[in-house]
């Protein structure tokens, strides 16, 4: 597997690791919300660790992670910076309903949603099988996310 493909994995990795970031803050700063806030964290830190720690097990394999993560760097950090311009702005105003509206955004982004998609698949090779019984119950953000915020009476709005 070659240093392209590590690269992207790391980016990815990255990536996760900010949105884990961003729901810990959430967490602290929505106490209402906390706890969901803190699963949800703790899955996308999960993410992150199983694709870094995968990397060494797959390395002679790419097919598992062309499903996992888009194969285009500049796709993956154009999507980043996308999401860190929002994550400023949710910062000067530590909004509520911005701050459920930015993580729907996130879960949809071209990254997460790579990533869920490859959760949802059926494809049974074993590598595929093991990857998604290391992430178990960690998928369908967008789906609780969006549960969430019906139960709760939180709009949803265009973020961009």
């Amino acid at each position: 597997m070659g240093k392209y493909i590590l690269t992207l994995i790391q980016e990815a990795a990255k990536f996760e690791m900010e949105i884990y970031n961003l729901y810990t803050l959430y967490s602290k700063l929505f106490i209402n919300d906390s706890k969901f806030w803190n699963k949800i964290a703790d899955e996308e830190r999960n993410h992150a660790v199983i694709m870094q720690k995968s990397y060494s097990y797959l390395e002679s394999d790419n097919k598992i992670f062309n499903q996992i993560i888009p194969n285009n760097i500049l796709s993956i950090i154009d999507n980043k910076e996308k999401v860190d311009k929002l994550i400023i702005d949710f910062n000067k105003s530590h909004d509520r309903v911005f701050a459920f509206n930015l993580a729907l955004l996130i879960e949809t982004s071209l990254l997460e949603s790579t990533y869920q998609k490859f959760m949802a698949s059926n494809y049974e090779s074993k590598d595929n099988i093991l990857f998604q019984k290391l992430n178990g119950d960690e998928k369908d953000h967008i789906k609780r996310i969006t549960q969430y915020m019906k139960v709760n009476n939180i709009p949803i709005i265009s973020l961009g």
